[in-house]
C-alpha cells in the first residue's frame, strides 16, 4: 500500500533546496563589483560626484571626467581642453570675453565689449540712452526730454520726468497726479494735494480761498459760498425781519399809509384830501363825495390793514385790504399817484375777499395738460411752459406745449432793457438813485408820466414803473439811456434763442410807428428786410419820426410777427439769466423791486418770498392779439419755478383773446406749482 504525501509538506522541502543552492552557488563566482569611478568606496549609484571635482553630477557636463567640469559652447568639449570656450572663432587667450559669444574685444577696456560699447574707443562713455551722439556720462539729459537728468524723476524714460506723489508712475502715466483721491481731469490744481477745487477761478484753491465764489463777501459772511449770485437768503419785498408791512418811499407807498391810517380814524378831513388828492381827482368826485367813500371803507373795514399787495410801483399801488380774520371784509383797492408831487390821481376799492382766487370756478381741476388745451380754445397759438430753474440756472421743463416756438412778446420784452440797465448798474455806468429828467422826446403813448415833462426820476424808479406798471415812457427813457448794443448784448447773455427775431431791438417809440404810423405796405415789407436793411429802415425812418402822439393802428400784421418776439424758453432763461446778477450787486437790487413790484393775481406773495412777473398785451384796436403773462416763483425752501403763457392771434380772424379767461388757467396753473412744490 502506497503512503500519500501532503502537499505543504513537499512545498517547504523545495524551498528549503532553493536555499542551499543559492547559498552554495552554482558555479562557484562571487558576480561583479559595484562602479566607483573615483574609488572613493562611494559607489556611482550612490556618489553625487562621481569624478570627485568638486562639482556636483547635476551641475557637471563632464560628471565622470575630473578634468572638466564645464562646456560653455555645447561643443562637446569641455571648457578646459576647448581653446574656444565660446566658440566665437576667437582663441579663449586672445578673447577679452571668453565666454561671452557676442564679444571678443574691449578696445577701452572700460569692461564692455565693443559690440555692446556705444563708445568702444572711450573708457569714460559706454552708453548713449537717447542716440544723440553724447555719452550718458557726459549727457546732462539722457533720454532728451528737455529735462535734465538731476531733475528728472525718470531719467530713461523720454515720456514722463515728473513724480508728484511720488508713486512711481509718472505724470504723464498718472491720473492722479498728486494723490488726493480727485482725477486730474476734474481738479482745479492736479499737482496740489491740498487743493481740488477753484469755483470762482481766481487761481486760489477753495480750501485757502476765504471767498470761494468770487462775490466779494467773504465765505464766512455768505449763505451760500459756492454761488457767486447768492449771498443771503431770499428778503420778501414790502416786509421787514419780523414780518410786519415795510413800504418803500415813494408817492403811491405814502399814500397808502395814508389811506390805512384813515381806516383807524372817525373821519377824514376836507383839508386832508384836499391836500392828498390831485386837480384832477378833485375835479372829477368833490371833496364830500372821497369823504363819503372814506366813510363807506371805514363801514365795511373797520382799522384795516393790507393783506396782499399786487402792484407796488413809485405811481400805483394795488393791494388786498381788509380785517384778518374776517375774509368778507376783503376790498381790491387800487391808488394811483402823480410823480413829482406825490398827489392822488386815482383811488378805487372793489369787494374781493381775502381768501380769494383768480383761478374761476370752472378752471379749478385742470391739470397742467387740459390748461394748455383750454388755452388752445382761447387764442389761436399758445405757449405754456412751466419749469424748474436749478441753482446753476438752467431750465428744466416740468411741462412745456410749443416752448421753442417764437411768438410776439409784448412787454415782456421790457425785461430785457432792464437786464441791460442792471449791467450798467454793476459797471458803474449808471446809479440806482440817479435823477435824469423827464423829456418831451422820449414820451410814448400809454405813459402815465406823460404830464411830468421836466420832473427828475431816479434809475430806481423808472425802472420799477417800466415792470411793476408797463410803464411806456419810463422804458423809453431807460432804453435810450443804455442804447441798441446793450440790448443785444443781453439777448446774447441770457440766450436767446431768436435773437435775429428780436434784432435790431425796437424802442417803444420805434415799435409804435411800426404799427401806428408808417404805411402798412413799408411795415409788411419790413417784415421781409434783411437784417441790415431792418436796421438802415429805423435808423433813416422810424427813429427820425420821434414821438408816436396819434393812435391809428394800421397795421395790426406787424404786432405779432414785426415786433418783440420770444420763445416761452427764452423768457424762463431771461428769467434764470437775471438770477445770475449777484443779488448784493446794485443792479440786482434794482431789479429785483422792480421784478417784483407786480404779481397780477392775488396771494402769491404768502406762499413764495420772491415772485417776479411781467406781462405783455398788444390790442389792434378790436381786442388783444397777443397777451402773454411770465412768473418767477421762488424759495430757499421750495425752489425755483418759472409760468410762462403766450397767447397770440396773429390772423386777427374771430374772436380776439379774452384776458380774463388766460387769467383764470394761468392762475390755475400757479395753483398746480404751488400744489406740488
Amino acid at each position: 500500500m502506497k503512503s500519500k504525501t501532503r502537499p505543504g509538506l513537499w512545498r517547504a522541502l523545495l524551498a528549503s533546496l532553493l536555499l542551499t543552492l543559492a547559498a552554495c552557488g552554482s558555479s562557484g563566482d562571487d558576480g561583479p563589483p559595484p562602479i566607483d569611478t573615483d574609488n572613493d568606496g562611494i559607489a556611482d549609484i550612490q556618489d553625487t560626484d562621481d569624478d570627485n571635482d568638486g562639482v556636483a553630477d547635476s551641475a557637471d557636463a563632464f560628471p565622470l571626467d575630473a578634468s572638466e567640469s564645464a562646456d560653455f559652447d555645447g561643443d562637446g568639449t569641455g571648457d578646459n581642453a576647448d581653446p574656444d570656450d565660446d566658440n566665437d572663432g576667437v582663441d579663449d587667450t586672445a578673447d577679452a570675453f571668453p565666454n561671452d559669444a557676442n564679444e571678443s574685444a574691449d578696445s577701452d577696456s572700460d569692461g564692455i565689449g565693443d559690440n555692446a560699447d556705444a563708445f568702444p574707443t572711450d573708457p569714460n562713455e559706454s552708453a548713449d540712452f537717447d542716440n544723440d551722439g553724447v555719452g550718458d556720462n557726459a549727457d546732462t539729459d539722457d533720454d532728451n526730454d528737455g529735462v535734465e537728468d538731476t531733475v528728472d524723476a525718470f531719467p530713461r524714460d523720454p515720456a514722463e520726468s515728473v513724480d508728484t506723489d511720488g508713486d512711481g508712475t509718472g505724470n504723464n502715466a498718472d491720473t492722479d497726479d498728486d494723490n488726493d483721491n480727485v482725477d486730474d481731469a476734474a481738479d482745479a490744481f492736479p499737482l496740489d494735494p491740498a487743493e481740488s477745487v477753484d469755483t470762482d477761478g481766481d487761481g486760489i484753491g477753495n480750501n485757502a480761498d476765504d471767498d470761494d465764489d468770487g462775490d466779494n463777501v467773504a465765505d464766512s459772511d455768505d449763505d451760500f459760498p459756492l454761488n457767486p449770485a447768492r449771498s443771503k437768503p431770499i428778503e420778501p419785498l414790502f416786509v421787514d425781519a419780523s414780518g410786519a408791512l415795510s413800504l418803500p418811499d415813494t408817492p403811491a407807498a405814502n399814500q397808502l399809509l395814508w389811506v390805512v391810517e384813515q381806516l383807524a380814524a372817525t373821519t377824514t378831513s376836507a383839508a386832508d384830501i384836499e391836500a392828498r388828492f390831485a386837480p384832477s381827482a378833485l375835479a372829477a368826485f368833490p371833496v364830500e363825495e372821497w369823504q363819503a367813500f372814506f366813510d363807506s371803507l371805514r363801514s365795511v373795514i373797520p382799522n384795516g390793514t393790507v393783506q396782499d399787495i399786487i402792484t407796488m410801483s413809485p405811481t400805483s399801488a394795488r393791494v388786498l385790504i381788509g380785517n384778518a380774520g374776517n375774509p368778507a371784509s376783503g376790498r381790491f383797492m387800487v391808488i394811483g399817484t402823480t410823480y413829482e408831487s406825490g398827489l392822488i390821481d386815482f383811488f378805487g376799492a372793489n369787494a374781493f375777499p381775502l381768501n380769494g382766487s383768480n383761478t374761476g370756478a370752472a378752471d379749478q381741476s385742470l391739470t397742467y395738460a387740459t390748461a394748455a388745451d383750454k388755452l388752445a380754445t382761447i387764442a389761436e397759438d399758445v405757449g405754456v411752459l412751466v419749469a424748474e430753474i436749478d441753482d446753476t440756472n438752467q431750465c428744466t421743463p416740468i411741462f412745456a406745449r410749443n416752448a421753442e416756438r417764437p411768438f410776439g412778446i409784448a412787454s415782456i420784452f421790457k425785461v430785457f432793457t432792464m437786464g441791460a440797465v442792471v449791467e450798467a448798474l454793476n459797471n458803474d455806468d449808471l446809479a440806482a438813485d440817479q435823477l435824469i429828467p423827464i423829456i418831451a422826446d422820449n414820451l410814448v403813448l400809454g405813459g402815465t408820466i406823460n404830464d411830468e415833462v421836466g420832473a427828475m426820476a431816479s434809475i430806481a424808479d423808472l425802472a420799477a414803473m417800466m415792470l411793476g406798471i408797463s410803464d411806456n415812457t419810463a422804458t423809453e427813457h431807460l432804453f435810450k439811456l443804455v442804447g441798441r448794443a446793450a440790448h443785444a448784448a443781453i439777448l446774447d447773455q441770457f440766450g436767446h434763442a431768436n435773437q435775429d427775431a428780436m434784432e435790431p431791438f425796437l424802442s417803444m417809440n420805434e415799435a409804435f410807428h411800426l404799427y401806428f404810423t408808417v404805411p402798412e405796405n413799408d411795415a409788411l415789407a419790413y417784415l421781409t428786410l434783411s437784417e441790415q436793411a431792418q436796421r438802415d429802415y429805423v435808423d433813416d425812418v422810424l427813429t427820425p419820426l420821434g414821438p408816436v402822439t396819434v393812435f391809428n393802428r394800421s397795421n395790426p400784421a406787424v404786432l405779432v410777427r414785426g415786433l418783440w418776439q420770444a420763445s416761452p424758453t427764452d423768457v424762463c432763461n431771461a428769467m434764470a439769466g437775471m438770477r445770475q446778477f449777484s443779488d448784493v450787486s446794485p443792479g440786482f437790487e434794482v431789479a429785483d423791486f422792480a421784478y417784483g413790484a407786480e404779481t397780477l393775481v392775488v396771494n402769491l406773495r404768502d406762499k413764495w418770498e420772491r415772485v417776479w412777473f411781467k406781462g405783455g398785451s398788444l390790442s389792434d384796436g378790436t381786442g388783444l392779439r397777443v397777451l402773454t403773462y411770465g412768473w418767477l416763483l421762488e424759495s430757499d425752501a421750495r425752489g425755483t419755478f418759472a409760468v410762462i403763457i403766450m397767447t397770440n392771434n396773429d390772423s386777427g380772424g374771430g374772436a380776439r383773446i379774452d384776458q380774463s379767461a388766460v387769467t383764470s388757467v394761468s392762475s390755475r396753473i400757479l395753483d398746480l406749482v404751488d400744489a406740488d412744490n
